[in-house]
């Protein structure tokens, strides 16, 4: 788990040896919160202010949730405008301000972006669609594989792609840097 903002929060991913939870174990280890949000949550992110942003993948849709002092949450609702179609938002970081950046992946061959974009009132508009190519990449991107996930700050991104190269026989994990808009090849 991590802290945000004062809170313990525990990540359960899959892997484990089985698929079923024991209910009485896992209360003891957090405290459920229940936000009314669409299907299909992707990408987990804090803000500066402990706010924590995530997006529906496919309903283009992000959401800003804040916890008061008893953890009930407080849920702003984004319409996001201008993704390109057969595109699903994976990743969102906000990056100060009122900007966003949100990794994706394609519903076809060969698609993976970085959005950036701008919070006004409660929607959040593209402004650039930043094209990952498999030259920048190391690796082909085949369909519902992409930018999975995305950090940073400012002018400056850290991009996770979904997805492994292979070299020698050993196996890597592209990460990229953007720096101002642009792909930063190489370390």
């Amino acid at each position: 788990g991590f802290v945000l903002g004062g809170i313990l929060v525990v990540v359960v991913a899959g892997g484990c040896k089985s698929n079923e939870l024991d209910p009485e174990k896992t209360a003891s280890l957090f405290t459920e919160v229940i936000v009314d949000t669409a299907n299909g949550l992707s990408g987990l992110a804090a803000d500066d202010r402990g706010r924590i942003w995530t997006v529906a993948e496919r309903e283009a849709k992000a959401y800003r949730i804040t916890l008061d002092a008893a953890l009930v949450p407080t849920l702003e609702t984004f319409a996001v405008t201008g993704v390109p179609g057969d595109t699903d938002l994976e990743g969102i970081e906000e990056l100060g301000g009122d900007r966003v950046a949100f990794g994706t992946e394609g519903r076809v061959d060969g698609v993976a972006t970085v959005l950036l974009g701008a919070i006004s009132g409660n929607s959040i508009a593209i402004g650039k669609a930043i094209t990952l190519t498999a030259d920048q990449i190391g690796i082909e991107m085949k369909k519902n594989h992409g930018a999975e996930g995305v950090c940073g700050h400012g002018d400056t991104l850290l991009v996770a792609i979904e997805g492994a190269g292979e070299d020698a026989g050993r196996r890597w994990a592209p990460v990229l840097r953007i720096e101002k808009g642009h792909v930063v090849i190489g370390p």
